[in-house]
């Protein structure tokens, strides 16, 4: 997503989301100068975009500093809905007298070194692998458990042969093996309202939870739980595609670029939230690699009543 920004009362770009970043922290760009992109009807203070609210927190409140006292108080996100009313693809009059036309200068940016660097500092900051695993690890418990309530058909492969396609066709229509994928698809549905309500109390799920992930609103908090529902059910369609295979594949690549581009997710955009994501530390990653162990004994305890 480009971005235009009024300095010293020049109106300057578009800048991808991670030009942009490197000018907040090089000073170029002060937190308050103003900022657009397309779809918003009016120019907003840059720490009002979601896509930069994070990182200017980090620049006014080092980490050592209690999250209680950031100074957001959650306008910011409203700020930037309620700019966003019409669509216009230009960026509209900076609300200042000292407008200049110049803005041609950014407009064909070429990735150097530092632009180069810069967007992998994006992709540390929201970890967006990690990110996946945690969902994936999410996706697989309730997999896992769903299966220790079914009755399962033994496999074809049972008896180390390869099956033919139809004894292969014949497996799955069985009524057993139907009402296991039922089953599979209700926990998978059913999850996504325990995840709403894990935001709304916690923040995090089991996965997220593992790899130092918490969802928050711009302004600190965990959501409500609206915004919780909502974004569960938003990254299951938008992000993962309805687990479809082909849907799948392009909903997880389309929403890496997103990210990538401009540093926060759509579903996370509209929706005022933001990630926090922990460093990975020795003690975080021993906490992974346990957690990872335990859901895989689980899956392959669950895995002989297939055998």
């Amino acid at each position: 997503m480009p971005y235009h920004v009024v300095i010293e009362g020049e109106k300057r770009g578009p800048y991808p989301v991670f030009r942009v970043i490197e000018m907040l922290r090089d000073g170029e760009a002060l937190p308050d100068a103003l900022g657009w992109e397309p779809g918003m009807e009016s120019w907003i203070k840059l720490r009002e975009l979601p896509a930069f609210a994070e990182v200017i927190e980090e620049i006014e409140n080092p980490p050592e500093i209690a999250e209680g006292e950031e100074s957001s108080d959650g306008k910011g996100s409203d700020a930037s809905a309620a700019a966003k009313k019409s669509s216009p693809e230009t960026p509209p009059a900076i609300p200042s007298s000292g407008e200049s036309s110049g803005g041609g200068s950014g407009s064909a940016v070429a990735i150097s070194m530092e632009d180069a660097r810069a967007k992998a500092e994006v992709a540390a900051r929201t970890r967006p692998f990690s990110r996946f695993w945690a969902r994936f690890f999410d996706y697989l418990l309730v997999s896992t458990v769903a299966i220790f309530f079914v009755e399962v058909p033994p496999s074809p492969f049972a008896d180390g042969a390869t099956p033919s396609f139809a004894e292969m066709l014949s497996y799955v229509q069985q009524p057993e093996y139907q009402h296991v994928v039922q089953v599979q698809s209700l926990a998978v549905v059913g999850w996504h309202l325990i995840e709403g309500i894990l935001l709304f109390v916690f923040g995090t799920t089991p996965g997220k939870a593992a790899f130092g992930i918490r969802i928050v609103n711009a302004g600190g908090g965990n959501p409500g739980l609206g915004k919780g529902l909502m974004r569960a059910f938003l990254v299951w369609m938008l992000g993962m595609g309805l687990g479809l295979p082909i849907l799948s594949l392009i909903a997880m690549v389309a929403g890496l670029f997103v990210l990538l581009m401009s540093g926060v997710t759509l579903w996370d955009r509209q929706l005022g939230l933001r990630v926090e994501v922990a460093p990975l530390t020795p003690v975080r990653f021993l906490i992974v690699t346990g957690a990872v162990f335990l859901l895989l004994m689980l899956t392959a305890i669950a895995g002989l009543k297939f055998s």
